[in-house]
């Protein structure tokens, strides 16, 4: 029977019974299922629910931002498939800041609190 002692590495921060004495590394599989290998990064294009839940908007909302122009995206196939690239949405949301910051500035006032009141 193997018995793990964790008096020896109890003292040593970071390393514990299960550890491997490397940084970054993970017991938890990754999508393609092997152990210790990095998490994907985030994907390049995101789907509309995707989008919508990063908005906290519905899929529709997101829809009609797209047809109108506001939000850039990219139809695949025929079927009426949309995706969203990361950095479009990024420049969309630094957009609406902007958009929000002018009208703040346009009224005279200093919140946004100020602008519902």
């Amino acid at each position: 029977m193997l018995t793990v002692s964790t008096d020896s590495v109890a003292s040593r921060p970071g390393l514990g019974p299960f550890s491997t004495g490397r940084v970054g590394w993970s017991p938890v599989p990754t999508r393609r299922g092997k152990l210790g290998d990095v998490p994907p990064a985030e994907p390049r294009f995101l789907t509309l629910a995707d989008v919508a839940d990063v908005l906290n908007v519905t899929v529709r909302q997101v829809r009609s931002l797209l047809h109108a122009g506001e939000l850039r995206g990219i139809q695949i196939g025929g079927r009426g498939v949309w995706r969203v690239e990361n950095s479009e949405l990024e420049r969309y949301i630094e957009r609406q800041y902007a958009k929000t910051e002018q009208a703040l500035a346009d009224s005279g006032l200093d919140t946004v609190d100020d602008l519902n009141a």
